[in-house]
């Protein structure tokens, strides 16, 4: 099954479960190439995830030059070293386990 066709099947599945409530996908787009991901861009998803900062900042570095709408979530384990990177080029971070990471956000 393409990436597109599973997109859709899931879109529908969320759509018959979620009685009406608003829900936000996050597609995970580890592993995947560009062409699969431009697919998914291409019908209006705007809302992605990663979990490696170095990957991901090449992989999106030409997408998000041409499309502002997107948003990168960033859901892995997060370093320390690694918080300039992921705040310069991530919209959102989802994991925060301990207080000198958190410090080192703000």
């Amino acid at each position: 099954m393409s990436i597109l066709n599973q997109y859709k099947k899931i879109i529908k599945n969320i759509a018959d479960y979620s009685f009406n409530s608003p829900v936000n996908l996050i597609v995970v787009t580890k592993g995947r190439s560009l062409t699969d991901i431009q697919q998914i861009i291409n019908i209006g998803h705007t809302h992605f995830g990663e979990n490696r900062v170095q990957e991901s900042i090449k992989k999106w570095k030409d997408i998000l030059k041409f499309n502002a709408n997107i948003k990168l979530h960033f859901v892995g384990k997060l370093q320390t070293n690694k918080v300039v990177d992921v705040i310069r080029n991530f919209s959102f971070i989802h994991s925060l386990d301990n207080d000198k990471l958190a410090l080192k956000i703000s």
